[in-house]
């Protein structure tokens, strides 16, 4: 039996841990689809993600995968950055573990969201820290990625130098990870540096390494760009045949990777022409660009259109592209307008979002906390309760065992009475007839004991039957003092003598429990008794005579009966009624006012 039970706690056990292994599996596969969607499909990778409830109930761990591959699917899916708070926590949670690979990826993109987020400063930090975890590692791609992103944010702050620096440091980890994009892209941000600084025949150098390294991968679209910008630097040197011949270049590439760049290329060689001084090839470029969907490409070959007329000194064309590009102008900047009014308000609904996330959250432990509150105080009450039951129930059985031992008592007083009421009546057999008045001593203390037993009997009979209902009603406490006053009351009725003082409360004690409360129902009842009258009450009641009273309580007898007289207006008889029939009237023994006697 002990094996079985063994092997079904085991048994639990391990469905208890399978189940929560599951669980906490969850998570992992969830991250694991979407870091794989990232590179190939950000926009599902993102949705994904997006989609989770509550990722703060995830594992730790979880919880920071789930903030960093979010942001970078949304960094990757092009998607606007409105705080860097999630991929601060995943920044921080792997610089605690002391994840080296997985730092730097979580720092360069928390370098490119706060460069969306205009904090160039904050995003410098964040490129160098993870150059610095990146390069234990030996990711030269990721390394290259990290120093051209340092290299674009100094060229934008015209941080030339800087910029020039971190472009070579892209350099020579492109040379180092083998991947030739990504050496071609080195070269152009190289060139553009010294496009920076005029410096148009080493520019134009780099473009030419960048353009044969496209040609031999088949790079159709970094060849577009790395041409396009070349054409520019020729342009900007007047080298208008070699801007010439890169157009003609890229209009041999195949159309499929042009459909996105050609208003931008006729727009290019428009504005190549129009410097150069042909001004129909310039026209004709012109009104080719102008005819694109993009409306930043719109505006500058109305703007290009306008000088080129105005340079010819003709007024009236130039006049007519003047309002399509304010139009365009405007167009422009209340683009930009509405782009930041959309931002901000595509931040409030995130805010708002994440809030509502949070309420619910918190509703909902509130709820799980109420639920628990509930059970643990339902749990306490019922403890409570059983402990307050048990209590009572042993309290009772100690009641019942104490009253059993009481009643065993009071037959054992009981049973001595009797013999004393039989030595009592062999003595009156013995005693001549000279001797009456000893006799009627004798005979008077047989009727004492007597009638002692008999209100023994009643009272041992009641508590036998409140014993066999399993019930006490009656104080242990007075039960038990009867046993400690009955050897007193035996000393009185045999040989009456004064009461001192700290006997009285035992006679009164006695009383009560014998008469039903009967010095006390006498105090409730007549207040205006004195403490002496109780106490002489209680000895009339318990069966003493005249004589008897006045030896207890020291005094004569004529003054027990003047004090009869007296007491008779405290308690409202006539002259006439009699002190000793109101005493034995007034509180029978216990037993005659039970509704049920056994």
């Amino acid at each position: 039996m002990q094996t079985l039970h063994i092997f079904i706690y085991s048994l639990l056990l391990a469905l208890a841990l399978s189940f929560t292994a599951c669980r906490q599996s969850e998570p992992d596969r969830l991250l694991a689809r979407a870091e794989a969607l990232i590179p190939t499909n950000p926009d599902s990778a993102y949705c994904l993600l997006e989609a989770v409830v509550m990722p703060e109930k995830f594992p730790e761990h979880a919880y920071a995968e789930w903030c960093f591959l979010l942001t970078k699917a949304r960094d990757k899916s092009y998607r606007p950055h409105f705080s860097d708070r999630e991929i601060r926590h995943a920044v921080d949670f792997f610089r605690a573990e002391g994840d080296a690979h997985r730092l730097a990826d979580a720092c360069y993109t928390a370098g490119r969201v706060n460069t969306d987020l205009n904090r160039p400063d904050v995003a410098a930090r964040f490129y160098l820290e993870a150059e610095s975890a990146a390069v234990p590692t030996g990711d030269y791609s990721l390394l290259y990625l990290i120093a051209a992103q340092r290299g674009t944010l100094y060229a934008h702050q015209d941080l030339v130098s800087e910029a020039a620096e971190s472009y070579q440091k892209a350099l020579h980890y492109a040379e180092a990870s083998g991947d030739s994009a990504y050496l071609a892209e080195a070269y152009q941000h190289i060139g553009r540096i010294y496009g920076m600084k005029r410096d148009w025949a080493k520019a134009d150098s780099c473009c030419r390494l960048a353009v044969d390294i496209c040609r031999e991968i088949g790079d159709w679209d970094g060849l577009c760009g790395t041409l396009n910008e070349q054409a520019g630097y020729a342009i900007y040197a007047r080298n208008f045949d070699l801007a010439e011949q890169c157009y003609h270049t890229i209009e041999t590439i195949p159309a499929e990777y042009l459909e996105r760049d050609k208003y931008q290329i006729n727009l290019g060689l428009g504005d190549m022409y129009r410097l150069k001084g042909d001004y129909s090839k310039a026209i004709f470029y012109l009104e080719k660009a102008a005819q694109s969907n993009n409306i930043y490409t719109r505006c500058s070959a109305y703007q290009a259109l306008f000088y080129l007329y105005e340079e010819q000194n003709r007024a009236d064309k130039a006049l007519e592209y003047v309002n399509p590009f304010i139009e365009t102008k405007d167009s422009i900047q209340n683009s930009e307008k509405q782009k930041a009014i959309m931002a901000l308000q595509s931040q409030y609904n995130h805010e708002q979002s994440q809030n509502q996330i949070k309420e619910l959250a918190w509703e909902k432990k509130q709820t799980v906390y109420i639920s628990l509150c509930i059970a643990l105080f339902s749990l306490l009450v019922f403890v409570l309760a059983f402990f307050f039951y048990r209590s009572r129930m042993q309290k009772r059985k100690r009641e019942l065992e104490e009253a059993k031992r009481i009643v065993h008592n009071l037959k054992a007083e009981q049973f001595k009475n009797e013999k004393r009421i039989e030595e009592k009546e062999q003595q009156l057999a013995r005693q001549s007839s000279e001797y009456s008045e000893e006799k009627a001593s004798m005979q008077k203390e047989v009727n004492q004991y007597k009638a002692i037993n008999a209100q023994l009997e009643k009272h041992i009979a009641h508590l036998e039957w409140q014993i066999k209902a399993g019930k006490t009603k009656l104080n242990l406490n007075e039960l038990e003092s009867i046993l400690s006053s009955q050897m007193l009351l035996y000393q009185l009725v045999e040989n009456p003598r004064p009461v001192k003082e700290e006997e009285w409360p035992v006679l009164i004690a006695l009383t009560n429990v014998l008469f039903d409360r009967f010095a006390h129902q006498l105090k409730a009842r007549y207040p205006q008794l004195r403490g002496q009258d109780v106490c002489n009450l209680c000895l009339l009641k318990l069966g003493f005579s005249t004589q008897d009273i006045a030896t207890i309580i020291c005094v004569e007898v004529p003054s027990v009966r003047q004090w009869k007289t007296r007491v008779k207006a405290k308690l409202g008889l006539e002259q006439a009624d009699s002190v000793n029939e109101f005493v034995a009237a007034f509180c029978p023994y216990r037993g005659r006012k039970r509704k049920k006697n056994p």
